[in-house]
């Protein structure tokens, strides 16, 4: 069954889910009309696909369990795009602190980095959950000043805007 599972569209499907797209329902008829169940395990960016035959009233049970039938699908972006990426990032977050100052500018590159060096995407695709995890990671990673600190949640909103609005 696992093996009528067309991966290099789930692969691109996957990906797309993690940029935020909303293709669940599309994911959801591939999988179950092979017989399979999916989740996106979140700490590798990997589609996991498994025999629905494999759950009792919601739940796996272990005695159903075969790992062969298992399928998992890479989804997380190369690593060889991150230059680019990264570059591109970097040319926002100097727009930014050419438009609204250091200040801004700062905060800017700190959602670069996140965006760069942990999701591997361009700054104008960002989530409400990327947004969740940058503040995460600003509050652990970052060491801005007291003036940043201070204007984080508007540096992040006009580095959004200039981003999305640039974006080709």
């Amino acid at each position: 069954m696992g093996e009528s599972l067309p991966r290099r569209r789930l692969r691109r499907l996957g990906r797309a889910l993690l940029a935020g797209e909303d293709v669940t329902t599309t994911i959801d008829a591939i999988v179950q009309g092979v017989g399979y169940r999916w989740r996106m395990r979140e700490a590798d960016n990997t589609l996991v696909c498994v025999p629905a035959g494999w759950y009792s009233d919601g739940v796996v049970d272990p005695a159903r369990v075969d790992p062969a039938e298992a399928i998992e699908i890479a989804c997380a972006p190369s690593a060889t795009g991150y230059d680019a990426v990264a570059a591109a990032n970097a040319e926002v977050a100097a727009a930014v602190s050419a438009a609204y100052g250091p200040v801004h500018g700062e905060n800017a590159a700190a959602v670069a980095r996140f965006m760069s060096a942990h999701l591997r995407r361009p700054i104008a695709t960002m989530t409400a959950a990327d947004r969740a995890g940058f503040e995460e990671f600003y509050r652990r990673n970052v060491w801005p000043s007291d003036d940043a600190r201070a204007v984080c949640d508007a540096s992040v909103r006009v580095t959004l805007q200039l981003a999305r609005s640039t974006e080709s």
